[in-house]
């Protein structure tokens, strides 16, 4: 086979195997609005922090988080729109933008999967290893999520640990790392865990 012929072959297979491939079905109903308070505590480029907030998705895509003050005022809102966040002062003005490794990455954290196609899914010890294009997502029998790890020249690694209608997030990314507690008040699939 020519060279050229081949690379051709090998592009062929890789769209049809990127076109072709599933991904995960969960049941949705009632997982959104997906509301939730939660504790942050954690060090962030050798600084320790500490917030507490709330979050409203109305989809695996859509939502807004709120960073509040000590004394309950709202400090910051982050919007979520597909694959940004997109945070914004006590004003309503723009500070800066975050762009997410994948579109509906923020549904996770009410227990949806991801809407993209994966390339592959392994029976593993307890649940399942579902491998995309832009990391590897491990799901328990219940197909919720476990854990999250995205390779990058800074990874991202996250931790899911339920407990009733609580969640705790464990977030390392690089060298900072965090701990989330949510505590659902609706929606959310946690509780059938």
């Amino acid at each position: 086979m020519r060279p050229q012929m081949k690379l051709s072959v090998y592009i062929c297979a890789y769209i049809i195997l990127l076109a072709g491939c599933a991904h995960m079905e969960v049941p949705v109903q009632n997982v959104y609005p997906f509301r939730a308070e939660f504790v942050a505590q954690g060090n962030i480029q050798g600084k320790d922090m500490s917030v507490s907030g709330a979050i409203y998705l109305t989809s695996s895509k859509t939502g807004i988080i709120q960073t509040y003050l000590p004394g309950g005022m709202p400090s910051n809102t982050i919007d979520i729109q597909e694959d940004k966040l997109i945070i914004k002062d006590i004003w309503g003005r723009e500070m800066d933008m975050i762009k997410l490794p994948v579109s509906g990455v923020s549904g996770l954290i009410a227990g949806d999967m991801p809407s993209q196609r994966y390339l592959y899914k392994q029976k593993i010890p307890g649940g399942m290893k579902v491998v995309y294009t832009w990391g590897v997502l491990r799901v328990n029998e219940a197909t919720l999520p476990t854990e999250v790890h995205v390779p990058s020249a800074v990874a991202l690694d996250l931790f899911f640990k339920p407990a009733g209608n609580n969640v705790t997030m464990e977030v390392n990314y690089g060298t900072d790392a965090i701990t989330i507690l949510f505590m659902v008040k609706q929606g959310g699939r946690w509780a059938s865990s």
